[in-house]
């Protein structure tokens, strides 16, 4: 199940910044929707957040995650355009099968969920 916390400031959509910097890591609060609109406004978010932090690497925390759209896919790979790290963590047997299906762990570094 994804971490569940009250929104904030540094909430992103369904995303919350548990770290900015060099190094800035996010999570999920929820299982984030189909809504293109939603993580496009989340993409934009991220790239001035990676701006503001130079960040040079992006940690995800997918615990809890099962599916995401495409337009969350490319949520993912839009930093790495940019010549940002992303690091995917805790990813489920299922999101893991469609990440190599769109072959996009070759660009994104990809740890399973310890359980």
């Amino acid at each position: 199940m994804p971490h569940l916390s009250s929104k904030s400031a540094s909430d992103i959509g369904p995303l919350h910044i548990v770290e900015s910097g060099q190094r800035t890591t996010i999570q999920f609060t929820s299982e984030p929707s189909n809504d293109w609109m939603q993580a496009a406004e989340c993409r934009e978010r991220l790239l001035e957040l990676r701006d503001q932090c130079v960040c040079e690497r992006l940690v995800i925390d997918a615990d809890g995650i099962n599916f995401l759209s495409s337009s969350w896919l490319e949520l993912m790979v839009s930093p790495i355009r940019e010549g940002v790290d992303v690091c995917l963590n805790n990813v489920s047997t299922h999101l893991r099968t469609v990440l190599e299906r769109t072959r996009l762990e070759r660009l994104i570094e990809i740890r399973d969920s310890q359980s």
